[in-house]
């Protein structure tokens, strides 16, 4: 199955805690895999599926109370 890597641009992470959530939540998607956040840079890559859309992604960031941009190239 082909994966693709997609980052979005995250505002709002200030902590290793704030990586952690985001990272567990977005392993629960099934097509995704490998979740990186890294507060400092503000930034959330991660492999996915063909069948994991972005603004999905984005919801679920959005839903943790994070602003969030990217994920469509």
């Amino acid at each position: 199955m082909n994966t693709q890597l997609k980052t979005f641009t995250v505002k709002g992470m200030h902590c290793e805690g704030c990586e952690n959530r985001i990272q567990k939540v977005l392993n629960e998607i099934p097509g995704v895999s490998n979740v990186q956040a890294d507060h400092s840079e503000g930034k959330v890559e991660l492999q996915a599926t063909e069948e994991v859309s972005a603004k999905h992604v984005r919801q679920k960031i959005k839903s943790l109370g994070f602003k969030v941009q990217g994920g469509d190239q």
